[in-house]
């Protein structure tokens, strides 16, 4: 999967391109609930703009909501930002975000980076 992390002081930013599935933002997760600075970080950026397509299933969705649940236990502070600029996309991250809904970590969807940015930021 082609994806970049860069990790900052205080938060993550992954950004996706190309054609993406389920399982490769899955696997993605893993490795980053298994890093150590995962432990001290208070945001990540899930930048989805940039790609071509994605596939993903609704059980993979569950999956990647039931991982972020489960890293919770690690560090309870994150704001999750997911950045989407098309329709589909949107529609892909809501319902992460319906999944979310009872976790503690913060998720909100917007339409570019620095709007995203902005929010972690505040």
């Amino acid at each position: 999967m082609p994806h970049t992390k860069t990790w900052k002081e205080s938060g993550l930013i992954r950004t996706f391109i190309g054609e993406i599935t389920g399982t490769e933002i899955i696997e993605s997760n893993f490795e980053i609930h298994g890093d150590l600075r995962f432990d001290e970080i208070d945001y990540v950026i899930n930048d989805f703009s940039n790609i071509d397509s994605c596939i993903i299933s609704e059980d993979e969705l569950r999956i990647l909501s039931i991982s972020d649940e489960v890293a919770t236990h690690a560090n309870k502070h994150i704001k999750i930002a997911i950045i989407a600029n098309r329709d589909e996309l949107v529609e892909l991250a809501k319902t992460y975000c319906e999944l979310m809904d009872q976790a503690i970590y913060d998720t909100e969807i917007f339409s570019s980076i620095d709007e995203g940015q902005a929010w972690v930021n505040a």
